[in-house]
């Protein structure tokens, strides 16, 4: 039996970095990401734009540094609670505050993490956390390296991720 299978570029077209691809298996009704990448160009873009440094989600979709949900076959694509604004509360507060945050459910089976450059990875920090994260294991330990080592910002807040084993 076919399947018919959709390939969806959400970013990194004729341009160098923020590659995401949406995979849809139409058969089976599977939904994953091929790297969930931010441009870092157009994310510095966005940021001289604003010039109180605090971005949210929906500034980052309209200048297409992230894709617009009703663009895209996805229910509750990015987190609802997980988004770090470090103007108004230092890491541990923020780290607090999510413990007992639960995301709505999403229908995006998972994102799939090629390699460990940001440009293929930091748009981690905006998605639902209740959508599995595969990574090879070294991949997984740099992502992981590099955040803990920079300072706790709006594109490196990783916690509460669900990474698959």
């Amino acid at each position: 039996m076919l399947h018919k299978v959709k390939l969806t570029f959400c970013g990194g077209v004729n341009k160098v970095g923020g590659n995401k691809v949406l995979l849809e298996d139409l058969g089976y009704g599977v939904k994953i990401f091929l790297d969930f990448g931010i441009n870092t160009n157009e994310f510095s873009s966005c940021r001289r734009n604003y010039e109180d440094d605090i971005i949210e989600i929906q500034q980052l979709t309209h200048n297409h540094v992230l894709p617009r949900e009703e663009d895209i076959p996805i229910k509750n694509l990015y987190s609802k609670y997980f988004i770090f604004n470090h103007k108004s509360l230092n890491f541990r507060q923020k780290i607090r505050e999510c413990e007992n945050s639960i995301d709505p459910k999403t229908d995006l089976d998972g994102i799939f993490i090629s390699h460990p450059h940001r440009d293929h990875y930091q748009g981690l920090s905006f998605v639902n956390r209740n959508i599995k994260i595969f990574a090879g294991v070294v991949t997984k330990r740099i992502i992981k390296a590099y955040s803990k080592s920079n300072a706790p910002r709006f594109e490196n807040f990783l916690f509460g991720l669900k990474w698959n084993r």
